[in-house]
C-alpha cells in the first residue's frame, strides 16, 4: 500500500507542482486588455519628512486595499533615476475605474505622485518567475 502511495505521488503531484511552475503559452488570440499606471513624480513633493511618512503610509495602504480586492495584480517602485517613481498593474473593467482609483492614492491627492494610465495588451495568466 505504501508503495501505492508513493507511485500516486510521484505520479500527479510532483508533475503538478511542476505545471504550476511553467509559463503559460503564448496565444496571441487571447489578448486583452489591461491598464498600466505610472506613477510620476508629482508637482508637490516639499512636504516636511513627518507628512512625507504620513503620506507613504497611506499610499502603502491603499496599493495593498487594490491588491487584496484584486484590483491590481502587480505593483512596485522603480529606481527613481527620472520622473517615474511606481508601476501598477490594474485589473479593472474599464480605463475610467482605474483612473478614479489612482486618483484616490493619497500620494497622489497630496500632490507627491501623479497617474498616467495607459491601455496595456497581454495574455492573461502570465507570471514573474523567480530569479
Amino acid at each position: 500500500m505504501k508503495s501505492f502511495i508513493t507511485t500516486l505521488v510521484f505520479a500527479f503531484v510532483f508533475p503538478l507542482q511542476g505545471m504550476a511552475q511553467q509559463q503559460p503559452e503564448f496565444n496571441p488570440a487571447a489578448i486583452k486588455e489591461y491598464y498600466l499606471l505610472l506613477l510620476k513624480a508629482g508637482p508637490t513633493r516639499n512636504q516636511d519628512s513627518a507628512t512625507v511618512a504620513k503620506i507613504q503610509t497611506g499610499h502603502l495602504d491603499h496599493l495593498k486595499r487594490l491588491y487584496e480586492t484584486g484590483k491590481i495584480c502587480l505593483v512596485g517602485p522603480v529606481d527613481g533615476s527620472d520622473d517615474l517613481r511606481g508601476i501598477c498593474v490594474f485589473l479593472t473593467a474599464t480605463k475610467e475605474e482605474a483612473i478614479d482609483l489612482a486618483s484616490q492614492d493619497p500620494a497622489v491627492v497630496s500632490g507627491r505622485l501623479r497617474p498616467e494610465i495607459l491601455s496595456w495588451y497581454t495574455v492573461p495568466g502570465g507570471y514573474l518567475p523567480e530569479k
